[in-house]
């Protein structure tokens, strides 16, 4: 898939992320906090190194679900040898068994769909992650109105463009 390609570079990664690939990778990584023998998911394939980074602390390994099969083909490629289950599943709709997982990471998910979708897979996470469990989300805060990439018209022009619902995303309430 050649756009899958395409956005698996670190610099349009970062570029996408206002500059802050590694410290939210870093972030996410922080808070995963897992003896060892946790069953934790991935909810959704991302470009970059965080599934590999992920499963470098993960013995046991981990699931990962994406609704495209193109995405979990990348992955496989990109992390040979990990015990890394993958299945192709929509996020608002998880074939896996109520309080199925102890952590749930959610990487730049929610902005890539729009907002009644992200409410059925909130609903979603509540019922698979166990009592207790760890949510591990990044994502956009609030429109970054001030940043310097933000600042100039193509490049908003262009954000929005390749993140169609990230307005709608920026608009909603979040807590």
């Amino acid at each position: 898939m050649p756009g899958s390609w395409f956005f698996d570079h670190r610099w349009i990664i970062n570029a996408i992320l206002f500059g802050q690939y590694d410290r939210l990778v870093n972030a996410s990584l922080s808070f995963l906090q897992t003896d060892g023998e946790a069953r934790v998911l991935q909810l959704s394939s991302v470009y970059g190194s965080l599934t590999s980074r992920l499963l470098e602390r993960l013995p046991q390994g981990m699931d990962l679900t994406d609704v495209a099969s193109q995405q979990l083909a990348r992955v496989r490629s990109k992390c040979p040898g990990h015990a890394l289950r993958l299945s192709r599943m929509n996020a608002e709709c998880l074939g896996y068994a109520d309080n199925a997982f102890d952590r749930i990471v959610v990487f730049f998910l929610f902005h890539e769909m729009p907002r009644e979708a992200r409410m059925r897979v909130r609903k979603e996470i509540a019922r698979i992650l166990r009592p207790g469990g760890r949510l591990i989300v990044s994502e956009y805060a609030e429109q970054p109105s001030h940043h310097c990439l933000f600042r100039f018209q193509a490049a908003r022009w262009l954000l929005c463009r390749l993140e169609p619902f990230l307005a709608d995303f920026w608009s909603e309430h979040h807590d």
